[in-house]
């Protein structure tokens, strides 16, 4: 997430808190791999609870590879798709949630 005039920015802890210091009447722009972008006004408040809507054509564009992000359509070679619906979201990492729904696929701790 980034303040839209200054470009200053934070990122979300695993829980999806985060802080950020700004003045009132400034625009924070919420981003995240496979949600639509968002943008809110911040006001006098606070606290802010922003929920992301996901953007499912950007999700069907991105292949995530390791630390490296590539465009599906650059990458050849064995594929597999989870969906996000078939994910543990209580595992605490991705490669934990990916255990069992990828063919070959070893989590390391």
């Amino acid at each position: 997430m980034v303040e839209k005039q200054t470009r200053k920015g934070t990122v979300t802890d695993a829980t999806g808190q985060f802080s950020i210091e700004v003045n009132p009447g400034s625009t924070l722009v919420f981003s995240s791999v496979g949600f639509a972008t968002q943008e809110v006004v911040v006001g006098s408040q606070l606290t802010l609870t922003v929920r992301l809507k996901e953007d499912v054509n950007q999700l069907s564009e991105v292949v995530a590879v390791g630390y490296q992000t590539l465009r599906k359509s650059d990458v050849t070679g064995a594929i597999s798709n989870v969906k996000a619906r078939e994910l543990n979201i209580a595992a605490p990492t991705l490669g934990q949630a990916l255990v069992g729904k990828l063919a070959g696929f070893r989590s390391r701790r």
